[in-house]
């Protein structure tokens, strides 16, 4: 054409490349038909034809080349990108893998309360930490009364239901304390940072009104009580085994007192308790010896 215009040259080798022939041969096979083709079929004459085409031909190749280099790196950034979305899902996928795992391993299947391993964990955590060692911290161990003759009248699915009633019930009543369940009918609750005995009392107080309250279970309206036991100290100088086992023999006063209230751990109680239950193992082998007199 006149005059001589070398943009429909870039435009071709684009649309080469956009069309899927992207390969050697193809641009090879266009720069042949045009050189052998175009001025015959054409019948273009003149001094600067020969240089119009190379002109033609080496616009085209630009622009088949320019197109290449783009869509390679397209496609290398949608590589890039298809990388990084499978990375992002699968490093999403391992952490929910891994959370979902962590609350399998610390929470109690069937109340989902936190199990023993976590309540320990997160005690021994308040226990251990810098500077905290002149709050004072406490426990709340919790035993339903006459759980074994739901489980022999009613059976151990409606035990069961109970127990994730009870356990749904400590956990609305007792919001913003740590309430675990260690097996069985067995609760806990943490008290962080007490004023006192008194806090520990209320907190006591709020969880065996909650148990109280009548459940509904396959039908049967069940009412059932509790015995519990706190235990409050000063953080230094105590552990986590210290506590729970005080815990323990405190519920333990509290169900041989007729269940229903909970009792306050009494160091000297302890001690004779300690010591009676020395006596009474040793008895029998005393006697064997003959070590008694009057």
């Amino acid at each position: 054409a006149e005059p001589f215009d070398l943009r429909p040259g870039p435009r071709v080798g684009t649309e080469l490349v956009a069309n899927h022939i992207a390969s050697a041969e193809g641009l090879g096979r266009t720069v042949e038909v045009l050189q052998l083709r175009l001025i015959r079929d054409l019948g273009l004459v003149g001094d600067d034809v020969e240089d119009r085409m190379a002109r033609l031909l080496a616009a085209i190749a630009t622009g088949y080349a320019r197109a290449l280099r783009d869509r390679t790196l397209d496609e290398q950034e949608s590589i890039r990108r298809a990388v990084m979305t499978a990375r992002a899902q699968a490093e999403r996928a391992l952490r929910d893998s891994e959370a979902r795992f962590r609350h399998q391993a610390t929470h109690d299947p069937l109340t989902d309360l936190p199990n023993r391993a976590l309540f320990t964990e997160r005690l021994t955590a308040a226990l251990n930490e810098p500077g905290r060692g002149a709050e004072r911290i406490g426990l709340c161990f919790l035993d339903l009364d006459r759980f074994k003759v739901v489980n022999d009248t009613l059976g151990h699915q409606a035990g069961d239901r109970l127990l994730i009633t009870v356990a749904n019930r400590l956990r609305r009543a007792l919001d913003g304390h740590l309430v675990a369940r260690l097996g069985g009918d067995e609760f806990v609750v943490l008290v962080e940072r007490t004023g006192g005995t008194d806090d520990v009392v209320a907190v006591a107080d709020t969880a065996l009104a909650a148990v109280r309250e009548p459940a509904i279970v396959d039908g049967t309206e069940l009412t059932v009580t509790a015995s519990l036991g706190i235990v409050e100290r000063q953080i230094a100088g105590t552990t986590p085994g210290h506590l729970m086992r005080a815990a323990d023999s405190t519920m333990h006063w509290a169900k041989a007192a007729g269940g229903a209230r909970w009792e306050v751990f009494d160091a000297e109680r302890n001690r004779r308790e300690l010591a009676r239950h020395a006596l009474s193992a040793a008895i029998p082998a005393a006697l064997e010896r003959g070590e008694f007199y009057l």
